[in-house]
């Protein structure tokens, strides 16, 4: 299954917001912000994205905040913009907020005591979450205890916002002056470092770790493994007795450290030491790797320093009265983001009963039943696919283009247990090689050129669901073994990346070729036509299905004339009959177009004749659309003429009850409509009723 999102406070995404907007006004007036959200539960949040990002009180997904800090970062040259506009937030008067943490540390007014005072804090923080989880497990706050030893990829922000943090909250207090919060090592590995500068790589060799830059070959910097120690310091805790975060031991808590005399620790996985520095660049933004810098400890480790001068105590009163108007102020941003959730609560009520109702729609438009299956062959594919529905087994359809491969691959998906899950489709010969490896498989950020940010593929999206496959036999080698992999493995790996991903999909394959004749060409891998070859289904020509002609044109006249609003609601006979015997090359791809053309032709009438069908139809033909009626006379009996005229019958009157025959049948074939009875005879409605007349008597006509 894929990894569950990591969620962080809208906090630290408005301050950088804040930041960006007063140093680079105008290019972040045009970020795209929407698309920070791409892939995450918000993406399809229907209010603005930028008041979502700088609602400091919102839970959002931690790609979201990666995303808006690699931008911010390019976007000014600070490799460490998010340190810098954390700092400054706090320097800020105008600060919107204020948050929990800034409350409570205006409350308290003594750094010293917010400081040794964290460990309960966060006790009783984590005690909270625990609650919550346990209550309320689908809320974004109940994943975030299950990540905080990260199964997502850690990134540099973390480390930049905490030091910001440390560094800016004593500005709230007039009396502490703030030398800095320095990280002494991290838990950031070098792996995860460069993962933000594509153009290095890093390469390994008999313990010593080099950082070699790809564009020049250049070693950009080097490490070495170290093996951290256990630095016992003395307990600070007032109250050891509360229950601090960390575990004592003899009256001390172990942390790790790189120098001392003290036992050594167990080893440390990716622990290392910055031996020879260097810098890595990504446009305008580069970092230092200092020497002496340890990646990859077993957490991080930060030293904050300031100096207290305080003249004077503020009383407890006053103390007591700001904190009480930044209380109030909080409730206030509070309760707009509660009526703003309620809303988003609301909204996604609406959009779960429409997509319920939408899906039902769906599974009501792919029934088996509603397949037009009056042949024997149809029946016996609809039989097939009830029994092959209710499994995950691969399936692999051919028939000749237009058959409807994509509408049976429909039909299996929303009659099967996938049903409430995505079915997406892809057509593997309507795109080049790279963008279709890139379209099912993903890529990571910086995989290529334009790959501005990491994409999921079909198949991660998909998960859970059905991923069709159309034009199987147009997968280049290469992918064919990716694919392969996948169906072999059950996991994909994005382009660029090395990460195995889990997924869970049923694949439904579809091809017009003869896949055996390729394979004897040696342009398609057998163990893969193996692979996909578990269930095939044969979706046979609409010529070889006669039967399900008439119920096929009538089920897409009716689907079609309500889509444009056309009045026609059958097919003259003999327009019928003309369907009936063509070849239909283009199956019922071809079928439906024809439909099309003919309601658009048609207009207003209320039949679809002939004469609304393709004239390259009767063109090539000796008797022709226009000189078949002709065809009634050849081989005639003559002696019915010969007694007519012998009986006084005269040419002209013949003539005139002929044309009486043809315009009473051409009436019925019109429902008795004669204003579109006289069209097709060419000629006007005024005619039509003389010629009435003339045969009814006026009474009758």
């Amino acid at each position: 299954m894929p990894r569950e999102a990591t969620w962080v406070t809208g906090f630290l995404t408005s301050i950088l917001i804040e930041y960006l907007e007063e140093r680079c006004p105008q290019a972040a007036q045009h970020l795209p912000y929407g698309t920070l959200f791409a892939g995450s539960d918000f993406a399809d949040h229907p209010g603005d994205p930028l008041v979502l990002l700088k609602d400091p009180n919102q839970w959002l997904p931690q790609d979201v905040l990666t995303r808006l800090v690699t931008l911010a970062e390019d976007m000014t040259g600070e490799a460490d913009v998010a340190y810098r506009a954390t700092v400054v937030h706090f320097s800020r008067p105008d600060r919107r907020g204020p948050s929990i943490f800034e409350i409570i540390a205006t409350l308290l007014n003594d750094v010293r005591h917010v400081v040794s005072s964290s460990s309960r804090w966060g006790g009783a923080f984590t005690n909270n979450m625990t609650l919550q989880a346990i209550v309320h497990a689908e809320r974004p706050e109940a994943t975030l205890l299950t990540h905080i030893a990260t199964r997502a990829r850690i990134t540099r922000a973390p480390g930049l916002f905490f030091r910001g943090q440390c560094e800016g909250f004593p500005r709230l207090y007039e009396g502490v002056d703030t030398k800095g919060c320095r990280e002494e090592y991290t838990q950031l590995t070098l792996h995860q470092l460069i993962h933000d500068f594509d153009a290095y790589e890093i390469a390994e060799s008999k313990g010593h770790v080099r950082v070699i830059d790809r564009r020049s070959g250049a070693v950009a910097a080097a490490a070495e493994p170290v093996a951290l120690r256990v630095e016992l310091l003395p307990n600070t805790e007032p109250h050891p007795a509360e229950g601090p975060i960390v575990a004592l031991q003899g009256g001390s808590f172990p942390v790790y450290a790189a120098d001392g005399a003290t036992p050594a620790a167990p080893p440390v996985a990716n622990a290392v030491r910055i031996t020879q520095g260097g810098w890595l660049r990504r446009g305008r933004v580069g970092i230092a790797l200092e020497p002496g810098a340890i990646y990859g400890a077993p957490y991080s480790r930060y030293r904050f320093e300031w100096t207290d001068h305080r003249t004077q105590t503020i009383p407890a009163e006053d103390r007591l009265r700001e904190a009480s108007r930044l209380l109030f102020r909080h409730l206030q941003e509070l309760k707009r983001t509660q009526h703003s959730l309620l809303r988003c609560e609301r909204d996604n009520a609406t959009l779960l009963t429409e997509n319920v109702q939408l899906r039902r729609e769906l599974a009501s438009q792919h029934r088996f039943a509603d397949l037009a299956s009056a042949s024997p062959a149809m029946r016996e594919l609809c039989r097939q696919m009830e029994l092959v529905a209710d499994t995950d087994s691969t399936v692999l359809l051919s028939g000749e283009t237009g058959t409807g491969k994509e509408v049976v691959a429909r039909a299996l998906h929303y009659n099967g247990p996938r049903k409430d899950r995505r079915f997406l489709a892809v057509n593997c010969g309507a795109l080049h090689e790279n963008l279709l490896e890139s379209e099912l498989f993903g890529h990571e950020r910086g995989a290529f050129t334009g790959a501005v940010q990491r994409r999921a593929g079909k198949f991660e999206a998909a998960d859970g669901g059905t991923l069709f496959l159309d034009e199987i036999g147009e997968l280049s080698p290469t992918l064919q073994v990716k694919l392969l992999r996948v169906l072999q493995e059950r996991v994909v790996q994005r382009v660029g990346g090395d990460e195995d991903i889990p997924v869970n999909v049923r694949i439904i394959a579809a091809t017009h070729r003869n896949l055996k004749e390729m394979i004897a060409a040696g342009r398609f891998r057998q163990d893969l036509y193996y692979r996909l070859h578990v269930i095939p289904l044969v979706i046979p020509p609409l010529r070889e299905r006669k039967p399900d002609i008439p119920l096929l044109a009538h089920t897409l006249l009716d689907r079609l004339r309500r889509r444009l609003a056309k009045p026609a609601e059958r097919f003259a006979p003999e327009a019928l009959r003309i369907l009936l015997e063509y070849a239909w090359p283009g199956n019922v791809r071809e079928l439906e177009n024809v439909i099309e053309r003919a309601l658009i032709l048609a207009g207003q009438d209320t039949v679809l004749m002939p004469s609304h069908l393709p004239p390259e139809w009767f063109a090539g033909a000796s008797t022709s659309a226009a000189g078949e009626p002709w065809t009634v006379f050849t081989g005639m009996d003559w002696s019915a003429f010969s007694r007519f005229f012998d009986g006084g019958g005269s040419f002209d009157d013949l003539l005139g009850r002929i044309e009486w025959e043809i315009t009473k049948r051409a009436v019925e074939a019109h429902e008795g409509n004669k204003s579109h009875a006289a069209r097709t005879l060419k000629r006007s409605y005024r005619w039509l009723r003389k010629l009435e007349k003339e045969h009814l008597g006026p009474a009758n006509a």
